[in-house]
């Protein structure tokens, strides 16, 4: 395994309009819309996700199981969580991985409130949502075929401010990963910027 950051820009991902459509609250054979509206929404999700600048950063990483809940990820990277030592705890092996849709969506979103078109803003924003997410389950997917030749699987992902992981290791991470690189900052409360960016951990188990 080489331990080293892997950048991948410009990542052609299927849109996901079933999941962005849910997101805004429509429900297959239960909400009622007309074509010609749901044609306009399909449209403007298009036109979202051309918005989208779509990069992954990722690393696979060597870990050590400590006590009292406790993992050290690259020999230095001390994460103190029940959940993630769970996680992990058959791993030797982890990723961290990060994904990004960049600002300029976030900037038409917040100029098309600004301009009084909150059905065009919300699209923009779910869009983005699930874009982000859906970067992290492509890269699940590529990891996933190179591991089997290795008879190696990817467990899920968990990201920090879900059950007991906390957003403080966001910065750990993002210097980790040096995250600057494909655009994304961190504020001193450790949210990351643009505003649709996520991180995650997953662990490498064998088959």
């Amino acid at each position: 395994m080489h331990y080293k950051i892997y950048y991948l820009n410009n990542v052609n991902i299927e849109i996901p309009y079933d999941l962005i459509l849910f997101r805004l609250g429509y429900k297959k054979n239960k909400t009622l819309i007309s074509d010609d509206n749901k044609k306009k929404f399909l449209k403007l999700i298009d036109i979202s996700e051309k918005l989208c600048k779509k990069k992954i950063a990722y690393k696979f990483c060597s870990k050590i199981n400590k006590n009292n809940n406790e993992v050290i990820i690259d020999k230095k990277l001390r994460i103190k969580s029940k959940n993630i030592f769970d996680l992990l705890k058959d791993c030797n092996e982890v990723v961290l991985m990060s994904a990004t849709v960049g600002g300029e969506i976030i900037q038409k979103r917040d100029y098309e409130i600004k301009k009084g078109d909150p059905v065009f803003a919300i699209i923009l924003d779910a869009t983005a949502s699930e874009i982000a997410d859906g970067l992290l389950d492509w890269l699940e997917k590529y990891l996933q075929i190179n591991l089997r030749r290795e008879n190696k699987f990817l467990t899920k992902r968990f990201s920090p401010g879900y059950g007991d992981l906390n957003l403080d290791i966001q910065y750990k991470i993002y210097k980790h990963l040096n995250l600057k690189k494909i655009g994304i900052k961190i504020t001193s409360t450790n949210i990351l910027i643009p505003e649709k960016s996520v991180i995650a951990i997953a662990g490498i188990k064998n088959l």
